[in-house]
């Protein structure tokens, strides 16, 4: 039986791995959505992989990182608004 901890680094790296292929299939493979896609799946295998009666050590980590994730996606976000909104003259 796999510890919890392995099972989630599992999940996480099997989506980013299949994110990887289908990205690059599709032929849109560009660091932005590769990060936006990546931190979909973060959040879905932290969600799928939750305990129900407890909360281990390690998942309270878990949180800080989803925070610097979001906060990457608004520096996303922001700079994709400033690219579109900086018209040429």
């Amino acid at each position: 039986m796999l510890s919890a901890r392995l099972r989630f680094l599992y999940l996480l790296v099997a989506w980013l791995l299949v994110a990887l292929v289908v990205l690059s299939w599709f032929g849109s493979l560009n660091y932005d959505l590769f990060y936006v896609v990546s931190l979909i799946g973060f959040l879905v295998v932290t969600e799928l992989t939750a305990p129900l009666n407890r909360i281990q050590q390690w998942r309270s980590r878990l949180g800080l990182i989803a925070v610097a994730g979001f906060l990457g996606f608004a520096y996303l976000v922001v700079t994709r608004i400033q690219a579109i909104l900086a018209v040429p003259t």
